[in-house]
Order: C-alpha cells, then sequence, then structure tokens
C-alpha cells in the first residue's frame, strides 16, 4: 500500500514512488516448545518501506533520458524481538539466533533512449548498480572493524552513508564493483509489415532489487523475437527465442541454460473463419557430462474460430481450441513424462438491439504421468460465464459472473465454485468505480473437512488525470 505519482510537463517528467510492499506479520507461539517453561515463536515478516524516484528529460519522439533510484529497508520496529529472534538457554550460556533478517537495499539506475523514423526504430540502453544488505540487525559496522575486516584500507567511514544504506559485514559485495551491477540494450524495429525486437541482458551475482524481485541474477539473458503481417494483414507470422545462461560469475560448479522457442501463425480470410496453429518448445539443462538436469517441455496448438453475423438480432463469435504438451525428463533417472491435453471452447455473443454482451468458456484438460514417480489420469475442468448490460450510454455496466472448476484424480475430488455480482460505473470521462460481491465455495468430495466457503466484498476506484 501507498500512492505514485507522475509530473510531466514538457520535456521534463518526474515519477515518485512511496509505501509498503511487505506488512508486518507476526509470528505464532508454538504449541509444543522445546522446554515447555519457555515460549517459542514462530518467525515474523519485517514491514519493509520502498521510495522510488526517477526523471526524464527529452521528447519520446527522439531522445530521452533518465536517472533514478529506489531504496528499500525493513523496519526492525515493526517485529518484537520474539518473532525474529529465538533465544536457547542451556546450563553454561544462552544463544541467540536470528530466525528471519532485516533487509537494506538501494538501487541506482539511468537509462536512455532514441527513437527515429517516427519511432519505427528505437534503440535503447538501461543500467542499474545496487548496494544490497542482507542483515542489518548488528548497526552500522566502524570503519575500524571493517578495515580489519577487509584486511585493507577503505576511503569511506559507514557511519557518513547509515541514512542511504547500512554497511557492516552483511553488504553484498562490500566494495562495490561489476558483480553488483545490471544492464540491457534493447532494439525495435518495425518496417513493411515486419515488427523486430531485440534484447540483451546481464544481472550480476551480488545485483539485488528488493523492489522488483523477478530480475533473475547471476545471468545473461538474449530475447529476439519478429513478427510479420502478409496478404494485407490476413496472414500473420511470429517467431522468437529467449535464451537464459546462469553463472555469468564463473563461481558455481555448473551452468544451466533455458531455451525457450515458439512459432505461431493465423490466417484470418475475411469472411471466412481463421486458422492458427502454433508450436513452443522449452528446455532446461546443466553442462555436466553426465546432466543432473534435463528437462524438455513441447507444446502444439490449434484453434479454428469464426464471427457469424448472418444472424438478425446477435453476433456470436465461436472459437475452438486443443493444446497438446509433453514434459519430459531427459536424464538417466526419468523421473517425469507429463502429457497434457486440453479442449477449449469459447463463444462471445453481442446482442444487436440489447446492450448484453454474454461470455462463455469451457476448458477441459486431462494429465497422465508416466514417469518413475507417476500419476494416473487427472482431469481438470473449468466453466465460466459472464453476462454485462450497459445501461445510460455505457456509463453503468452491471455484470454477473458464474465460475466452476473441478478435478478429480487418483487422490481425491475437488469443486470450486464462485459466484460473482457487480457493477462498473463511469460518473466522469476519467473515473472508474467498480464494486462487486462474491462468494466462493470449496468442496472435497473424500475429505469433508477441507470444505470451507468465502464471501469478499470489493471497491475500486479508479481517477485519470
Amino acid at each position: 500500500r501507498g500512492f505514485s505519482s507522475r509530473l510531466h510537463y514538457s520535456n521534463f517528467s518526474l515519477k515518485t514512488a512511496y509505501g509498503q510492499i511487505t506488512r508486518a506479520v507476526d509470528g505464532r507461539e508454538i504449541a509444543e516448545p522445546a522446554d515447555p517453561d519457555i515460549p517459542e515463536y514462530s518467525a515474523g515478516t519485517f514491514q519493509r518501506y520502498t521510495f522510488a524516484n526517477k526523471l526524464e528529460i527529452g521528447s519520446a519522439d527522439l531522445l530521452t533520458f533518465g536517472i533514478g533510484f529506489a531504496k528499500s529497508k525493513d523496519r526492525m520496529s515493526s517485529l518484537d524481538e520474539n518473532y525474529y529472534i529465538r533465544e536457547t538457554i542451556t546450563e553454561v550460556d544462552t544463544t541467540r539466533t536470528l530466525m528471519v533478517a532485516p533487509k537494506d537495499n538501494i538501487v541506482l539506475g539511468s537509462d536512455l533512449r532514441l527513437a527515429l523514423d517516427r519511432q519505427r526504430l528505437v534503440i535503447g540502453a538501461e543500467i542499474a548498480a545496487s548496494m544490497y544488505n542482507s542483515d542489518i540487525s548488528e548497526g552500522v559496522i566502524s570503519k575500524d572493524s571493517l578495515e580489519s575486516y577487509l584486511d585493507e584500507s577503505i576511503p569511506f567511514d559507514p557511519e557518513n552513508f547509515s541514512n542511504i544504506i547500512i554497511i557492516n559485514k552483511n553488504m553484498e559485495p562490500i566494495i562495490p564493483n561489476m558483480a553488483n551491477v545490471a544492464y540491457r540494450v534493447y532494439l525495435s524495429w518495425f518496417y513493411s509489415g515486419n515488427f523486430l525486437n531485440f534484447s540483451y541482458s546481464e544481472v550480476g551475482a551480488s545485483f539485488r532489487s528488493l523492489s522488483s524481485g523477478y530480475l533473475q541474477n547471476d545471468a545473461r539473458i538474449l530475447t529476439i523475437s519478429d513478427n510479420i503481417s502478409l496478404l494485407n494483414n490476413q496472414l500473420i507470422l511470429d517467431a522468437g527465442m529467449n535464451l537464459i545462461r546462469d553463472n555469468l560469475s564463473g563461481q558455481k560448479i555448473t551452468t544451466t541454460t533455458n531455451m525457450n522457442w515458439y512459432l505461431q501463425s493465423m490466417l484470418r480470410l475475411r469472411n471466412y473463419p481463421y486458422l492458427r496453429l502454433g508450436y513452443n518448445q522449452n528446455s532446461f539443462s546443466d553442462d555436466l557430462d553426465e546432466p543432473n538436469i534435463d528437462q524438455r517441455m513441447g507444446t502444439f496448438n490449434v484453434g479454428i474460430g469464426y464471427r457469424f453475423t448472418q444472424i438478425d438480432f446477435s453476433a456470436l463469435t465461436v472459437d475452438l481450441g486443443m493444446n497438446f504438451s509433453n514434459d519430459k525428463d531427459l536424464t538417466e533417472t526419468e523421473i517425469f513424462d507429463l502429457r497434457r491435453n486440453s479442449f477449449q471452447i469459447n463463444l462471445i455473443n453481442t446482442m444487436n438491439d440489447l446492450p448484453l454482451i454474454t461470455r462463455f468458456s469451457f476448458t477441459n484438460s486431462v494429465h497422465k504421468d508416466d514417469g518413475l514417480i507417476g500419476y494416473d489420469s487427472r482431469h481438470f475442468r473449468t466453466l465460466s460465464l459472464r453476462n454485462e448490460y450497459a445501461l445510460f450510454e455505457r456509463r453503468v455496466r452491471p455484470y454477473l459472473n458464474l465460475r466452476l472448476n473441478t478435478f478429480s484424480g487418483d487422490q481425491d475430488s475437488q469443486i470450486t465454485a464462485n459466484y460473482e455480482l457487480g457493477t462498473i460505473y463511469t460518473p466522469f470521462v476519467r473515473t472508474t468505480i467498480n464494486t462487486g460481491f462474491e462468494l466462493m465455495s470449496y468442496s472435497n468430495r473424500d475429505l469433508d473437512e477441507r470444505d470451507y466457503s468465502k464471501f469478499t466484498w470489493r471497491l475500486n476506484i479508479s481517477q485519470r488525470f
């Protein structure tokens, strides 16, 4: 929770964000502690705050330059010591063990973007450096202690930077180097119906960003994709690949490679049904002579659809799709050999004389594993129905959602049902209010004690300026 803002004027832009990305959660008292006379607690979660700023100068039509930072830090006072320190008392002494460590992190970054030929050609680069402390519970280390720990003199006093980041022995790294740097270069080129994208990035082994945990560190990533439109946009061809290789620092025994590539095509001749075909393959392996990891998953999909406009009172779009995939362990152990086949039907009906839109979807999926662990067929079914009715020139749109998920297999059978009634209200052009009630019920046919239900009310107000 928090807030964000953007100030934009001419060729100047300032973005700011501040708030909590994790809230403080107390641990629980352990029911059966080692010593009945001394209570024990499980670990909690610290409250983590993030403050970020980014300044951009320039025009999106030509050249833009940006510089910014993101600061994230755990607030130690948000947790009682019982929930992050465990004391073990013996006849000799008392040992204090840290169950969860408070962290501190700052990231400094800059980016440059050049757009040419009315943004048909875009070239850009991004670079960032991080400082990360995995445990700030001991506070700032003194300069003498740090020099003694490193066995060399340092040109700064850690206490002078305590307002920026807490420096102690848990810094990664203590002396900044290329290991705590990440960068990316990219290119986008649109020419004669051909849209080409290229991106290459490297993330150092010590690069950490608590405000964006999706980055894979100690890795290089190459991404290439191309989308081609032919026959006056009636034939679309799409292909791409993504290669991720870790152990950039060479500190690990093995290097793993994740390779994903795909081919997609869609033929949509006017006034005829459209057809799509695609294949995707993902492989994950290491570089050992006798690999411990060697996995491959391939998925083939085919679909056909048509928009029926021959009906006088409505327009109906029907889409049918099938997927066939195989996820297999290619090592000598052959732990898994998972086959998944699914069928899906989607219907969208729009009434001509009534502002009513109905969407229906049904999916049936069968999974079976013929590997070492193996299991019999498991069936997953999903059914959803949504009706939306527009009133007052679409300013008020009540809706009804029904969703049903079922699972049956060799272990148990489960049913989850969701019923939602709500409305979307647009009182002004840039204001949207969405509110609704949802009732969810879960039923396990074999384990009745796991059954439960949940009622939720949602309210979302969006204002654009």
